[in-house]
């Protein structure tokens, strides 16, 4: 299947899931912020049905926090730019608030958005590109993709310019790649 009809089946899939484990998206997380000790983290602002890591990430994490920002949407580029709590943040590029501020940061590990994500680390997202050019011109952030069990696949196309995870979390466990 190629990556088009795969994004729209996951979509469609993801949509008809119903209410995530929340409890067990923070207690896995939790896990991984022990195990692997980063002293910042960028995330994304969740839409849709996407898993909510920025919330769960407010609550959980005592380091600096990060969320996107959208600096040219042509060329597909971001930065991160610090956030917490009380971050005043504005409608963004497609409609995702960002923080008003960009301090940017270049964070230590990178919680990512996927649709789907298989056990060699491939992730299949959205389609713009925006997260594997990020990594592919920060080669020493850490990668952590974040769905619902249900969206470990068993394999994910893949092409030149797309960046493999390192590690995967979902509500049942935490995958290392």
């Amino acid at each position: 299947m190629d990556k088009k009809a795969l994004r729209k089946e996951l979509l469609d899939r993801r949509s008809a899931l119903g209410a995530l484990d929340l409890l067990g998206f923070e207690e896995q997380t939790v896990r991984f912020l022990k195990k692997r000790r980063p002293s910042s983290v960028g995330a994304y602002y969740s839409i849709g049905t996407e898993v909510p890591v920025f919330p769960i990430l407010l609550k959980r994490f005592s380091g600096t926090l990060a969320l996107p920002v959208i600096t040219d949407p042509k060329a597909r580029a971001m930065v991160f730019a610090k956030a917490g709590a009380q971050t005043p943040l504005r409608q963004g590029t497609y409609g995702i608030p960002e923080p008003e501020v960009v301090a940017a940061v270049e964070p230590e590990c990178l919680f990512v958005p996927a649709l789907g994500v298989d056990a060699s680390g491939a992730r299949l997202g959205y389609g713009g590109g925006y997260y594997d050019r990020y990594l592919a011109s920060h080669p020493g952030v850490y990668a952590v993709g974040v769905v619902a069990e249900a969206f470990f696949l068993e394999a994910v196309p893949q092409e030149e310019t797309d960046v493999r995870l390192n590690a995967l979390i979902t509500e049942a466990c935490v995958r290392y790649f």
